[in-house]
C-alpha cells in the first residue's frame, strides 16, 4: 500500500513538471490595429489597474458636444516597464492620444501614446505605434 502511494506521489510530481503555464487572455481583434487615429481632450481619468490600464478622454466632436472616449492599455507592469507610473496622467490633462480604434465605431480604442502639451510622450510599452514627433 505504501508503495503505491510513492508510485502516485511520483507520478503526480513528474506530471506537474510538464505543466505549462496557461495564459488566459482576450483578443484585440476588436481593435483595427491596420489604423492609427488621434483624438485630442482632456483627461477624464486614468485607471492604473490590472488587468489592464484604461484612459478615459472628453473630446468634442464636430458639433461641439464633449463626448468621453474610452482607450484600454496594457497592464500595470507592462506599463510600468515603459515608464509609465499611477501618476502619469491626471484628470484635467489636455493630451493628444495615438490609438487604434474600435472596429464598431464607438468612441474607444487601444491606446498607442499621449502627448502632452509640455513636449512629454508616453508609449504604450509594447508598441511604437505612437513613434515620431508629438503632434502639439
Amino acid at each position: 500500500m505504501l508503495n503505491d502511494f510513492r508510485v502516485l506521489g511520483f507520478a503526480g510530481l513528474a506530471a506537474s513538471l510538464f505543466v505549462l503555464p496557461a495564459y488566459g487572455h482576450h483578443s484585440i481583434v476588436m481593435y483595427d490595429r491596420t489604423v492609427k487615429t488621434s483624438i485630442a481632450g482632456m483627461v477624464t481619468a486614468w485607471e492604473w489597474t490590472n488587468p489592464h490600464c484604461w484612459l478615459h478622454v472628453l473630446v468634442d466632436d464636430e458639433n461641439g458636444t464633449a463626448r468621453l472616449w474610452t482607450l484600454e492599455a496594457n497592464s500595470t507592469g507592462q506599463m510600468a516597464r515603459g515608464g509609465w507610473t499611477a501618476d502619469s496622467v491626471k484628470a484635467g490633462d489636455e493630451v493628444i492620444v495615438i490609438l487604434n480604434p474600435i472596429r464598431d465605431g464607438t468612441r474607444a480604442g487601444r491606446l498607442g501614446s499621449v502627448h502632452f502639451s509640455d513636449g512629454r510622450v508616453l508609449r504604450r510599452a509594447s508598441d511604437a505605434s505612437g513613434s515620431g514627433p508629438s503632434p502639439f
